[in-house]
């Protein structure tokens, strides 16, 4: 058990990135981003409907102390009914047109910063190397 808390540092240190890919990920990331942002774009008119991330509360069970009937308190095992905070996804209906006009605009935007992007990424290999 002391080992493994010993080589979690260790571990860490080695999964970080390298200044080069650090680099080449920092001038791409808007390309990324519409890249993402367009495949669900199309996802959605693919399917006709979008999907939103919602965030509810729902019960769940645990054990915890507390008090007893009456005016006796006792520290002992309870069933409480705690909040418990979950991700659902939900159906939304989306406008095709308005959906078919982002999806171009994105598609535009994509276009015109991806020749910058990789000149930047050509960047930092000559700066740091291809390693």
């Amino acid at each position: 058990m002391i080992r493994l808390a010993l080589l979690l540092p260790l571990l860490a240190l080695t999964a970080c990135a390298s200044p080069l890919q650090r680099c080449i990920a920092s001038e791409t990331e808007e390309v990324r981003t519409l890249e993402r942002l367009i495949a669900e774009t199309q996802a959605n008119l693919d399917r006709g409907y979008a999907q939103r991330q919602e965030v509810v509360d729902g019960p769940r069970v645990t054990f915890c102390g507390g008090y007893g009937h009456g005016h006796r308190s006792f520290y002992g095992l309870n069933y409480c009914h705690d909040p418990y905070p979950r991700t659902r996804t939900v159906p939304e209906a989306i406008d095709r047109e308005s959906e078919q006009r982002k999806l171009r605009d994105l598609t535009e935007r994509l276009r015109a910063v991806t020749p910058r992007a990789q000149v930047a990424a050509q960047q930092c290999r000559a700066k740091y190397g291809d390693g």
